[in-house]
């Protein structure tokens, strides 16, 4: 439990991440 605000900083940034990737996938089958 030492690292645990380190973790949670890497959830957050990942799920940022997959936001941004679901994005741009939904995008691309737009233009697909």
């Amino acid at each position: 439990m030492a690292n645990h605000k380190s973790a949670l900083k890497r959830i957050r940034q990942t799920e940022k991440r997959t936001e941004r990737n679901r994005f741009y996938r939904t995008r691309i089958k737009n233009i697909v």
